[in-house]
């Protein structure tokens, strides 16, 4: 293979001195924490008509703020959405103006992007995540109430958008822009992997479903690595892109009370599995994907 064809040898493309990483990194979290946090709040308040009363007291608006997002509805889940849409107009410039290389490089060293590849990924995690999600349905019937409303209909094609815009920002900041560039110092491919979901996870730990116990770290820690290691045998971000979307677009139909995303689902689990299920489960389902798009092949070469 030619090596300016190699996923993680795609920052070669461009310019790619430290110090325009630092830049870069900087520009991308300011887009991400200061704008993206303005466009949330400027929405909370012409959604929520806050009083100026309200507006004059700081540590109320906070926790009138941190209530809202906690009640799952379509304003809620667009709020919620503001920081990585602002993370992505950062990280286009970063990549673009500061690194002086083509975006979809992020993607694919050859810059031909595989949308059937992203679509199977999808797919195959949705189905077997819906799969895993109706056996425990069956198993515990009792701990799914109905939650659907009208409400899941006026979400729904605004989730179809935000959530992979969303998702595709976090998979083109980790396992593309920061992974191609950790590349340029770090030629071991496992300890890319670790890494890479060891600065996935970091974010995630202020997530609201760490309560259920700091295990919950070590999900993330799991996903984030599996992503990793895919995009590198697979020589492209596709099946991550795919699986990442699907992953999060399952919650229009199965949420939890504490989710990070606050977005209207069909049913509400009560209680949440204890989180060391959540991380077998989640272990057996990347298992699942790495077999079904790797392990066949080499079981029916070797037959």
């Amino acid at each position: 293979m030619n090596q300016s064809q190699n996923y993680l040898n795609a920052s070669s493309q461009g310019k790619n001195q430290w110090w325009r990483y630092s830049i870069g990194i900087l520009l991308i979290l300011f887009f991400y924490l200061i704008l993206g946090s303005i466009a949330a709040l400027v929405i909370f308040l012409i959604n929520d008509h806050i009083s100026s009363i309200e507006l004059s007291d700081s540590i109320l608006l906070t926790k009138k703020f941190e209530a809202f997002l906690k009640i799952p509805s379509t304003s809620a889940y667009a709020v919620a959405n503001m920081p990585s849409l602002f993370g992505a107009i950062g990280l286009l410039i970063a990549v673009v103006f500061v690194h002086q290389r083509k975006f979809n490089s992020l993607v694919r060293a050859d810059r031909v992007i595989k949308w059937r590849r992203i679509f199977t990924g999808f797919l195959v995690w949705w189905l077997i995540g819906c799969l895993f999600a109706g056996i425990d349905y069956l198993l515990n019937p009792k701990n799914y109430v109905l939650s659907f409303t009208q409400d899941w209909f006026f979400c729904l094609p605004l989730a179809l958008i935000l959530t992979p815009l969303q998702t595709s920002f976090e998979e083109l900041f980790f396992r593309g822009y920061l992974m191609q560039g950790m590349a340029l110092i770090l030629r071991n491919r496992v300890a890319l992997a670790i890494i890479n979901g060891t600065l996935f996870m970091l974010p995630h730990l202020a997530n609201p479903e760490l309560q259920r116990g700091g295990i919950i770290a070590l999900y993330y820690l799991i996903f984030g690595t599996a992503l990793a290691a895919l995009a590198i045998r697979d020589n492209g971000l596709e099946l991550a892109l795919g699986i990442h979307a699907a992953n999060n677009l399952q919650l229009l139909l199965f949420n939890a009370k504490d989710s990070a995303l606050p977005i209207p689902s069909i049913w509400q689990v009560q209680v949440p599995n204890p989180p060391i299920i959540d991380v077998i489960l989640s272990a057996l389902m990347l298992a699942a994907v790495y077999y079904f798009f790797f392990g066949r092949s080499k079981t029916s070469k070797s037959s």
